[in-house]
């Protein structure tokens, strides 16, 4: 769902779609220009730029979705020109709002202000993907043989002691009627 590197544009101006242009080949990064407000949803992006003046109804209810959901913590959704009071007030998670006077450093302070958010989003991910495939490993090592072995866990996943340690602390707790016997020496100075 999510693309480290596309901005979405739902705009007909020129000016920022050249803005936008610019920025996107000095960054590498992918333009996609919305058709339908069923886009917004569908195209992988981690920045909207989106004229007020193409706000519906279908747009309003896509904007809460975005705004309420967590899921889409990562997505910034930036509003050009002027809104209406009740949905200002209905959707400001994740939106910023700029009147229709905007600079071209403006809008790249912007994205790439976005672009670095949601790089950190999905290093978090990876992070914790690996530390829960970690685990589960472990938790099938202790099932299988009932032995951890310190030196080779740590080898083979690249982890320091103190972090299989919290592994497996996680382990106790969840699953408190497993019991394994450790292998080797937790001194962080020996191997």
């Amino acid at each position: 769902m999510i693309a480290e590197n596309s901005i979405l544009v739902y705009s007909d101006s020129n000016e920022l779609n050249k803005y936008l242009t610019e920025i996107g080949l000095q960054n590498k990064f992918s333009i996609y220009q919305i058709v339908d407000s069923s886009d917004i949803l569908a195209l992988p992006g981690f920045i909207l730029f989106i004229d007020s003046k193409k706000i519906n109804h279908n747009i309003k209810e896509i904007l809460k979705i975005v705004s309420e959901e967590n899921d889409f913590s990562f997505f910034k959704i930036v509003i050009i020109g002027f809104l209406s009071k009740d949905l200002f007030f209905q959707i400001k998670k994740n939106i910023v709002f700029i009147e229709v006077v905007y600079s071209k450093k403006q809008i790249q302070e912007l994205v790439l202000k976005s672009f670095k958010m949601n790089l950190n989003m999905s290093k978090k991910e990876t992070l914790l993907k690996k530390k829960i495939y970690r685990i589960v490993h472990f938790q099938n090592l202790i099932r299988e043989k009932g032995i951890i072995d310190i030196y080779q866990l740590c080898v083979a996943y690249d982890i320091s002691k103190r972090t299989l340690r919290r592994d497996l602390k996680i382990i106790k707790e969840l699953f408190p009627e497993f019991e394994f016997i450790v292998n080797g020496n937790w001194n962080e100075n020996s191997n």
